[in-house]
């Protein structure tokens, strides 16, 4: 079986970076943008369960708090043709 290292759904969301955080080796980030012109909920899981999300900024500021599922899945809004920069604790 083929082990993923992220899982980032639906489909029509397209993952354009992942990174350590900038001075910060405990965060995360993920950069994508929604690819076909329609709002969706991202749903992003990793090996490791989430323990904090937040939005963040191009530059990596955070910008608010995302919800956490009890077995460390993030979901969320995304706008059309948006780009999401998102910082994931684990």
């Amino acid at each position: 079986p083929k082990a993923e290292f992220l899982k980032l759904e639906p489909s029509n969301l397209i993952l354009t970076a992942m990174k350590k955080a900038e001075g910060d080796d405990s965060r995360i980030v993920l950069r994508f943008y929604e690819a076909e012109g329609n709002e969706s909920t991202a749903r992003i899981r990793l090996p490791k369960p989430i323990r904090k999300a937040w939005r963040a900024s191009l530059i990596e500021y955070d910008e608010e708090s995302l919800p956490v599922s009890k077995d460390g899945l993030v979901e969320f809004p995304v706008k059309p043709w948006e780009i999401v920069t998102i910082k994931v604790a684990i």
